[in-house]
């Protein structure tokens, strides 16, 4: 089950980049258009906490037991930390696009591109791109 949930895990994280670049540039761009692809972004990044969690709380052997020092401090606390924090700003993001007025369009795009930067801090980026 590890490694089933650990790959899709990292399969889902290029949707959510591409999903999250698509978001933002429309964001920026043009309001109307933003509403149709903020929407599967938040989506991607709920699916994405959700088998976060799970590997979290019931199947990585990284997460379970104590000691580790500095080098697991990444997979319990800042990798969990900013992946929640991503998920409440694109979630925010998302609200603030729906109710986007005159001069809260860029608001809401600012919102995605924090999101989005805490996804790439959080992604793994020395562990293997493609997992099989």
């Amino acid at each position: 089950m590890y490694a089933n949930l650990l790959f899709l895990h990292s399969w889902v994280r290029w949707a959510v980049l591409v999903l999250g670049a698509v978001a933002v540039i429309a964001a920026f761009q043009d309001r109307a258009a933003a509403r149709r692809r903020v929407l599967p972004f938040v989506l991607a990044l709920d699916v994405q906490l959700v088998l976060g969690l799970l590997l979290y709380l019931f199947y990585s052997p990284l997460t379970r037991g104590t000691g580790g020092g500095p080098a697991l401090r990444f997979w319990r606390a800042e990798h969990p930390a900013l992946a929640v924090g991503a998920v409440l700003l694109a979630h925010a993001g998302n609200v603030v696009v729906k109710r986007a007025g005159k001069g809260r369009g860029l608001a809401g795009a600012a919102l995605l591109l924090a999101a989005l930067v805490l996804v790439l801090i959080a992604v793994p980026w020395t562990r293997p791109l493609f997992r099989h």
